[in-house]
């Protein structure tokens, strides 16, 4: 319960790393989410307390238990050790001469085997084929096809906040048609840029769209909406990674209207 909904503007609010709503700025010291969230913290600390306490008792109880060892229980569990050893020794030796009977008729099965194995191989690499060739990509206003649904980005726009904080979100168009029974959600769809060390990394999605990360394309439905991602200034080119689908976008910021 780390997460709790700004009583102004309803975005969502991490009380462990935000110290004020990340969307419009309030303080969230006097939410009732927030004093909830306290209230809960401080039973689970006594917990703990509590349970480190009772840990330390067992443990005091578990060394004076100890001590008290005498020097028959150790001569009885060295017996006991050397009988375990003479009954595993047995085992061993029976195992060993029915692995000795048995390799004759296992030097026989080998090229079958073997052929077996060169058979598997081949349909691993076939199945590594079939997944590298199922990968679409795509460009700009291009829709990717495949078998459980169409996606397309179409268009782009610039979003910057109203409030003081001044943030800018660029929106991706999505038209996203599920061919399925299956409900998606398109939280799932994700853009990825190279930054200046040269990895990959995946944008922040912006709060504006909350809302929209909540819908689910439900079974065999078109859905048509705005996702919003922060994207840093330097970026030029960018990819919308859905499943086996992405969607290039070069130079992404002239394709804004």
């Amino acid at each position: 319960m780390k997460n709790i909904n700004c009583e102004h503007c309803g975005a969502l609010i991490n009380v462990e790393n935000d110290i004020k709503c990340p969307n419009c700025g309030a303080p969230y010291k006097n939410n009732k989410q927030y004093k909830e969230y306290l209230d809960y913290k401080k039973k689970q600390d006594d917990l703990d307390l509590e349970s480190k306490k009772i840990n330390n008792e067992i443990k005091k109880d578990v060394y004076k238990t100890t001590k008290k060892i005498t020097a028959a229980s150790a001569v009885m569990a060295i017996f006991i050790a050397l009988f375990a050893i003479a009954i595993v020794s047995t085992i061993i030796y029976s195992i060993f001469k029915q692995t000795e009977n048995n390799s004759a008729r296992n030097d026989l099965n080998i090229i079958n085997t073997n052929d077996d194995n060169n058979d598997n191989l081949q349909d691993i690499l076939d199945n590594l084929k079939n997944n590298e060739e199922e990968k679409i990509v795509v460009s700009f206003n291009k829709t990717a096809n495949t078998e459980k649904f169409n996606i397309t980005v179409d268009k782009i726009i610039k979003y910057t906040e109203k409030n003081f904080s001044k943030k800018t979100y660029y929106g991706f168009h999505i038209n996203f048609k599920n061919k399925t029974d299956d409900w998606k959600r398109l939280n799932d769809i994700k853009l990825v840029y190279i930054d200046n060390e040269g990895d990959e990394q995946t944008a922040k999605v912006g709060t504006v769209s909350t809302k929209t990360l909540d819908i689910l394309a439900t079974e065999k439905t078109t859905y048509k909406g705005y996702i919003y991602y922060s994207i840093p200034s330097y970026v030029k080119d960018v990819k919308i990674v859905y499943d086996n689908v992405t969607i290039k976008i070069n130079n992404y910021k002239n394709k804004i209207k």
